[in-house]
């Protein structure tokens, strides 16, 4: 009888030692939970918590909307940048930092940064060149929320040819919304 007693004490305690280790197991840091939605790795709120920011670098093409587009991405962390595209779709919301510049062979090159909400029309927010300048450059803050989307236009002149570019486009998060 004391044997058998043993044997039931014993097996209950190591049911209980693989019980409370897999418990803690279970519950010390799961992976959160991640999803994608749309084509382009928009992700969800868990790419939020690092830093977002991307630098796109030399104009690949100019689109017939005027929307420029970029030969190369230096820089992409967290979501909503496209190359491709030219636009950045903001996933995470926040005050972001803005630059950007373009040089033309014209004199009267001129670029435009513009900004949508969610299903908006493109709206002008910043410029530089114009008449009597082949490019320019920008800077400013802007407050982004979820959807809001900008691109850098081409609307007057032509830029010039990049053997080294001359056109960029850099946002970074500077806080959180």
């Amino acid at each position: 009888m004391l044997f058998q007693d043993y044997a039931f004490e014993t097996t209950m305690l190591s049911l209980l030692v693989t019980l409370t280790a897999l418990s803690g197991a279970l519950g010390a840091n799961p992976e959160p939970a991640r999803g994608v939605i749309g084509q382009k790795k928009l992700a969800t709120a868990v790419d939020c918590s690092g830093p977002v920011g991307f630098t796109g670098v030399g104009s690949s093409k100019v689109h017939p909307s005027g929307l420029i587009s970029y030969k190369s991405t230096l820089v992409d962390h967290g979501v909503g940048f496209s190359r491709e595209t030219g636009e950045f779709t903001v996933h995470c919301p926040g005050i972001y930092h803005i630059a950007f510049a373009a040089y033309g062979n014209s004199d009267n090159t001129r670029v435009v940064l513009r900004k949508r909400t969610n299903s908006d029309d493109w709206k002008d927010v910043l410029a530089a060149g114009g008449p009597h300048s082949s490019g320019g450059s920008n800077q400013i803050l802007l407050e982004l929320n979820v959807g809001d989307q900008t691109g850098l236009w081409l609307k007057e002149g032509t830029l010039a040819p990049e053997p080294i570019p001359s056109t960029t486009f850099t946002a970074f998060r500077i806080a959180k919304k």
